[in-house]
């Protein structure tokens, strides 16, 4: 026959478990509390603290020299100096980089222009065996001289009333020129040696 149970033996209280589990369930929550508040201290501990704005100004001592008058358009009331101790940052100028100029190009140079050599005409030797009034005459003696192997040429010179056409055999060699002139004055011609150009 079992035994009869007490209040010392667990079946006693059958509410002794539920408490046992809800004393440690506030155990757990203290013990968290306790981590989570020494968290959130260690954290605010490392938060920087923000730079105090009082400081103190030293002054040298002894008798400094009186400050010069300043112009009332460039004074500083003491409240706006003051306002705003707190430290400044000056940026210093940044200059910009100044680049070099491009450097200018090189003219091109200007061809001088070419100068022709001027050729001056080559005078030679002719034998002018008449001057005529008319060309048809000069051409019909022309064409004589032609059929007898000359080199003949025309060349009218004057104008008007004066105007003459020469008969000239030519160009020639000195010798030739001597040989032609006496050969025209043998059949009749008026021949004379005479130096020009070819027309």
């Amino acid at each position: 026959m079992s035994p009869m149970p007490t209040e010392d033996h667990p079946r006693a209280d059958p509410l002794a478990e539920h408490r046992q589990r809800a004393r440690w369930r506030l155990i757990g929550a203290l013990i968290f509390s306790v981590f989570a508040f020494a968290l959130s201290y260690s954290v605010l501990l490392d938060t920087p603290r923000p730079l105090a704005r009082d400081f103190t100004v030293l002054m040298p001592i002894g008798s400094s020299p009186e400050p010069e008058p300043v112009p009332a358009s460039e004074a500083v009331s003491a409240p706006e100096a003051v306002s705003d101790p707190g430290p400044q940052s000056v940026s210093a100028p940044v200059s910009a980089p100044v680049s070099a100029p491009a450097p200018e190009p090189a003219p091109e140079p200007v061809p001088e222009p070419q100068v022709e050599p001027k050729v001056e005409p080559k005078v030679q030797p002719y034998v002018q065996v008449g001057a005529y009034a008319s060309r048809p005459s000069a051409e019909q003696v022309k064409r004589r001289l032609e059929a007898a192997g000359h080199k003949v040429v025309v060349s009218p010179v004057g104008s008007g009333s004066a105007q003459r056409f020469r008969v000239r055999i030519g160009p020639l060699s000195d010798e030739e020129a001597k040989g032609v002139v006496a050969r025209a004055k043998l059949q009749g011609y008026d021949a004379v040696l005479v130096k020009g150009t070819a027309p």
